[in-house]
């Protein structure tokens, strides 16, 4: 480009050269490795006008005028000035007539107008790709094109790599879903620590690369809400084999990132080939400051590269988003009249499926794990926070004074949410709560907003037994007389049959 723009733009002055005014065609084109431009709009600003002249055979821009969108528009254009742009390379003019361009575009290339433009005059003019569906924090395109014929511009779009997130839903409590069930969402106890999943495969615009001795960089840029905690533990695999070299973990990173897995080059790595899938698989810890309900704790992911015509300036894929949900359960401890009961103990705990589990439940072998115990407290309300799907004992350590204690309530928690998550909102993630009670006399009230199942409780006052002067006891001093009359007679009747005898 900066060969084209010096020798055109040297030679503007001259006289006496074959002259032409014709308007051209300004056309988009797919890049050369195939990817189109459907979707795309580009505009086009108009830099420079003048005169397609030929010197020598060669076409060339004579009577050089500022155009529509810079400087004076049909002003000629001072040598000096020429000769600064003509000094630049072609990315530097172009990310400076980005900065300095003025007023609406020239031109809009389109899918409405099959992406070309008819009737441009010869000049040299600025194209910057403003499509909406930019990847976020993508710098878009911008280049600078000589119009002295009509020009098809091959996209600089290549079909870049696509990056993926992936995050395990577990049920514990089922063994057959105990194995890896990659998703978009999940939900998980607080304290888990929860298995996640990044992937890339690699474009065919990484060839290009590796022919020609081109470095190819790739980073995943990872970066997790406070409710979850990166444990440093990132293992990465190409084609399922694990690398152990090649690439390094950036924790914490710059940026607001949470942490980095960096390629410098992927074209050193000998089993990288177009096609590769590249997983980095690691775990982060659920932590107590974890958002309940469906709002959820996002992770996302995105990834930086390069384009081959581009390879200094990053590009970037589009972001890509998975969610934990967590719930909590609520226990209103209260009376037969439905008024609050202070000074009980709860114990929350959790069946966990195992195959070698010495108990059996629903079928399934395994154990029950104590989550949490909540002490006798003069408080009413009982919070068992940070559980998800799964198999539930409640039990009442202890009554309050006076009261019997309920029997074990077993229940199921059960939640909906969505496998894939695209294009929907995060609070539409999850679709349904709900608490199935298969032994006791409760009943929960489902917030999926909060997160929350929220039940009522009953202690029932304990066994009233007889008390002194009371009818009971009546009935045993009664009996007690009468049985000390019955001894009497039968002792006096005895003598006298002794008497007799």
């Amino acid at each position: 480009m900066k060969k084209i723009i010096c020798i055109a733009l040297a030679l503007v002055m001259l006289l006496g050269l074959a002259v032409s005014a014709s308007a051209y065609d300004i056309s988009m084109a797919p890049s050369a490795d195939g990817s189109g431009v459907a979707g795309h709009t580009y505009n086009v600003y108009q830099i420079y006008t003048g005169t397609m002249s030929v010197i020598d055979g060669k076409e060339t821009l004579g009577e050089v005028k500022y155009g529509q969108n810079y400087g004076t528009e049909g002003e000629a254009v001072a040598e000096a000035d020429l000769a600064e742009i003509a000094a630049m390379t072609g990315a530097e003019a172009a990310e400076y007539f980005s900065a300095v361009k003025t007023g609406d575009p020239y031109a809009v290339l389109n899918d409405g107008n099959n992406h070309t433009y008819t009737g441009a005059p010869a000049g040299y003019y600025l194209i910057i790709d403003v499509s909406t569906d930019l990847p976020e924090t993508e710098t878009a395109s911008a280049f600078i094109i000589e119009v002295l014929d009509d020009v098809a511009i091959n996209s600089k779009h290549t079909s870049g790599p696509k990056v993926e997130k992936k995050i395990d839903d577990i049920n514990d409590s089922n063994f057959e879903e105990l194995e890896i069930q990659w998703h978009d969402s999940a939900d998980h106890d607080i304290g888990d620590d929860i298995p996640f999943q990044l992937s890339m495969t690699v474009p065919s615009a990484f060839q290009a690369f590796k022919d020609n001795n081109v470095a190819y960089p790739f980073t995943f840029h990872d970066t997790e809400e406070k409710g979850l905690e990166f444990n440093n533990d990132a293992v990465v695999y190409v084609d399922g084999v694990e690398l152990t070299s090649g690439y390094d973990v950036v924790y914490p990173a710059a940026d607001g990132h949470t942490f980095d897995v960096v390629f410098e080059d992927l074209t050193l790595i000998d089993s990288v080939k177009v096609g590769s899938k590249i997983t980095v698989e690691y775990t982060s810890e659920l932590t107590k400051d974890a958002i309940l309900g469906n709002q959820g704790n996002v992770n996302e992911v995105f990834g930086e590269f390069r384009n081959y015509n581009e390879p200094t300036v990053p590009a970037y894929t589009p972001k890509d988003f998975v969610i934990a949900f967590t719930y909590k359960v609520e226990v209103n401890k209260v009376d037969k009249d439905n008024d609050p009961l202070g000074g009980a103990t709860f114990t929350l705990a959790k069946f966990i499926a195992d195959s070698e589990g010495a108990e059996e439940y629903n079928g399934v072998k395994g154990a029950w794990l104590d989550l949490k115990t909540i002490a006798t407290t003069a408080e009413t309300v009982f919070t068992f926070e940070g559980i998800d799907d799964g198999e539930y004992r409640l039990t009442e350590d202890k009554a309050p004074d006076g009261y019997n204690k309920v029997e074990p309530i077993y229940f199921t928690v059960t939640a909906d949410h969505d496998v894939l998550w695209e294009t929907q909102a995060r609070l539409e993630v999850l679709n349904s709560l709900s608490g199935n009670v298969t032994t006791g006399e409760i009943t929960f009230t489902a917030d999926a907003g909060a997160g929350s199942l929220t039940t009522d409780v009953v202690n029932k006052t304990g066994t009233i037994l007889p008390e002194t002067g009371g009818v009971g006891t009546t009935i045993f001093y009664f009996l007690g007389a009468a049985m000390a009359i019955c001894a009497v007679v039968v002792l006096v009747s005895r003598r006298r049959m002794t008497a007799q005898g």
